[in-house]
C-alpha cells in the first residue's frame, strides 16, 4: 500500500490537518442532510428545531465526533506509518498504570475545580464587554444543547448518553490529540514538554468554551504526560473517560434529586475552593506523573 512515511513530520502534520478538515466537512454535511430527512428538520431553522429533536442532537453529536476525532487519525496513520496502531500507541498497558491513570484524574479534581473557579471569574475590559457577552451567550447555548439530550429517564438512552459524553470523546479526542498530533509536534520541535503544552492548548481551544479553558488545558497536560511516560494511548483514554463519566454521573445524581434548577452541575461552582485540597491535589498529580517518569526512564 502507498504510504507517505518518508514525508517530513511537518508535512505529515499538514496532511493530518487536511484529512481532519475534509473528513469533518464531508461527513458533517452528509450527516446533516441525512438527519434533516429522517427527523424532517428544516436546514434554515435547524438550531430552533433541535430542542424538539433530542434524537437528532445525539445522532449529529456522534457523527461529528467520529468525523472529526476518530476517522482522521486512524486514516492518517494507515497511509503514513508502517505500523499504524503501534505509532498511535494503541498498546495494552499494565493494569497498575490504568489504575493510576484513573486515580490521577480523581486526585486532580480539586485543582480542576479551582482553575474553573478562576477561569469563570475572568472579566474582559469594558471596551471588550461585547465580546465577553457574546462568549457567555454562546456557551449558554452550547450548554442548553447538551442538556437537550441529557434529560431522560430511559435507561437505554442514558447508556447511549454515556457513549456520547464519555466513551466517544475519550477515544476520539485522545486518538487525534495525544495519539497523532502530540507525536507529530514532538517530532517537529524536539521537546516533549513543549509539545504536551501546545497539544493541551489546542485540545482546550477546540472545545470553544473560554470559561472552561484552564481546566481543560490542565487535563490536556495530564493526558499528555500519561501517554508520553506511560507509552500507551489507553492511559489518557481511561483518564479522559473517568473525567467525563464523573461529570455525567454528577449531573444525573443532581437531576434525580431535583436540584438542577438551583445548581447546574454542568456549570463551574461559584464557591471558593479549599486551598488545602487544591495543594494536596497538585502534589498528588505531580507525584503520579513523576512515578510514570521514573518507570519510563528505568
Amino acid at each position: 500500500m502507498f504510504r507517505l512515511n518518508n514525508s517530513s513530520s511537518f508535512n505529515q502534520l499538514i496532511i493530518l490537518l487536511i484529512i481532519t478538515m475534509c473528513s469533518w466537512l464531508l461527513i458533517s454535511i452528509s450527516a446533516m442532510y441525512l438527519g434533516t430527512l429522517i427527523w424532517n428538520i428544516d436546514l434554515i431553522n435547524t438550531a430552533e428545531q433541535i430542542s424538539a429533536n433530542p434524537g437528532f442532537a445525539r445522532y449529529f453529536q456522534i457523527t461529528q465526533s467520529i468525523a472529526l476525532f476518530i476517522l482522521p487519525p486512524i486514516f492518517f496513520a494507515v497511509i503514513t506509518q508502517n505500523d499504524p496502531f503501534k505509532w498511535l500507541r494503541i498498546i495494552n498497558p499494565a493494569k497498575r498504570n490504568v489504575f493510576l491513570a484513573v486515580l490521577i484524574v480523581i486526585i486532580a479534581q480539586p485543582l480542576v475545580s479551582y482553575l474553573g473557579y478562576l477561569n469563570s471569574n475572568i472579566h474582559f475590559p469594558e471596551y471588550l464587554s461585547h465580546i465577553e457577552d457574546w462568549i457567555t451567550t454562546k456557551e449558554k447555548e452550547a450548554m442548553k444543547l447538551t442538556e437537550i439530550f441529557l434529560v431522560t429517564s430511559n435507561w437505554a438512552i442514558i447508556l447511549l448518553n454515556v457513549i456520547i459524553i464519555a466513551v466517544i470523546p475519550a477515544i476520539g479526542e485522545e486518538l487525534l490529540f495525544r495519539g497523532a498530533l502530540q507525536k507529530l509536534v514532538t517530532a517537529i520541535i524536539k521537546n516533549h514538554h513543549i509539545s504536551i503544552l501546545i497539544t493541551a492548548f489546542l485540545f482546550s481551544s477546540m472545545h470553544m468554551q473560554f470559561f472552561g479553558f484552564f481546566p481543560r488545558f490542565i487535563l490536556g497536560v495530564i493526558f499528555g504526560y500519561l501517554v508520553f511516560y506511560g507509552k500507551s494511548l489507553w492511559l489518557p483514554i481511561a483518564a479522559h473517560f473517568t473525567n467525563n463519566f464523573s461529570a455525567f454521573l454528577l449531573y444525573n445524581i443532581t437531576m434525580s434529586k431535583n436540584e438542577l434548577s438551583d445548581k447546574n452541575p454542568l456549570t463551574v461552582s461559584d464557591s471558593y475552593p479549599n486551598l488545602i485540597w487544591v495543594t494536596l491535589s497538585i502534589i498528588g498529580v505531580i507525584s503520579i506523573i513523576l512515578f510514570f517518569k521514573k518507570k519510563h526512564e528505568a
